[in-house]
């Protein structure tokens, strides 16, 4: 049998050592590389106004007063809606047009502290200022409407409404012996329509459009329990702030669609 010589036992011994050390090497632990991930910016939500919705036939434009209550809305077909307020901001009273006729008018009586409690309806013909009556409203200690009494021009009670609300605000239903007066309501998370605008609420119970409801959330549905036929639904497309730029509504099974147009505006919430 052949011994190694001294040159392979040395060239063995190397690469035994070198087999060692290079295994040795490949089972250090890998190095974790901490990468530094910068905090996500918070974008400050924007506010508005909305100073349009729709376009053509059903366009509605709205005008506002310094402290964003809403002063004007002119309707595609030429009628309009104006209110009027006190020197500080209360409501003082509201008038329906015909083009650039007066048809209709409202005073509103308030307490000492600036609230509704009264609304006297007027109606002009060729004979001037009518009458035709009033309603009177009542509120919770979180000044919530929630109760209207409709009399006639002899103070003869109509019928008494009820309103209740959820825990967030929004108007939940409207009861009433009377059937067009007798309302639930659902809402949807987001930013009302007009929760930027003083007094929409005061338009919703004017009956000016069921949308005025969309103040602190915008309203899904409208359920008549007394009269299904009139249900109203409505779905929204929303912008990046989370306010409605596209409202669609269905009642008797026609879907209409409008967009909305807002103007961004300083709160002080």
């Amino acid at each position: 049998m052949r011994v190694p010589g001294k040159n392979t036992l040395l060239l063995f011994l190397l690469f035994e050592v070198s087999f060692t050390m290079a295994c040795k090497k490949d089972k250090q632990p890998s190095k974790t590389i901490l990468v530094e991930v910068p905090p996500e910016i918070e974008v400050p939500q924007k506010n508005y106004i909305p100073i349009q919705l729709g376009s053509g036939r059903s366009q509605m434009k709205l005008s506002y007063t310094s402290n964003h209550s809403i002063s004007k809305i002119e309707y595609a077909d030429g009628s309009s809606t104006v209110m009027s307020y006190t020197t500080d901001g209360k409501p003082f009273g509201l008038s329906r047009y015909n083009g650039k006729t007066l048809v209709f008018s409202n005073e509103y009586i308030l307490d000492k502290n600036g609230i509704v409690v009264s609304v006297y309806q007027y109606i002009l013909n060729e004979q001037g200022f009518n009458a035709i009556g009033h309603y009177d409203m009542t509120y919770n200690t979180q000044q919530q409407l929630i109760a209207v009494s409709y009399y006639d021009r002899y103070d003869k009670l109509l019928s008494d409404q009820h309103r209740t609300y959820d825990a967030i605000g929004n108007l939940t239903s409207e009861k009433s012996n009377s059937a067009e007066l007798t309302t639930d309501y659902l809402y949807d998370d987001k930013n009302g329509l007009f929760k930027n605008v003083k007094y929409a609420w005061l338009l919703s119970v004017e009956k000016e459009n069921k949308l005025f409801l969309s103040v602190l959330n915008n309203i899904r549905q409208c359920n008549y329990s007394l009269m299904p036929d009139s249900n109203q639904n409505f779905s929204y497309i929303y912008n990046i702030n989370k306010y409605p730029e596209t409202v669609s509504s269905t009642a008797k099974g026609i879907t209409s669609s409008i967009a909305v147009t807002y103007l961004a505006i300083e709160t002080s919430q």
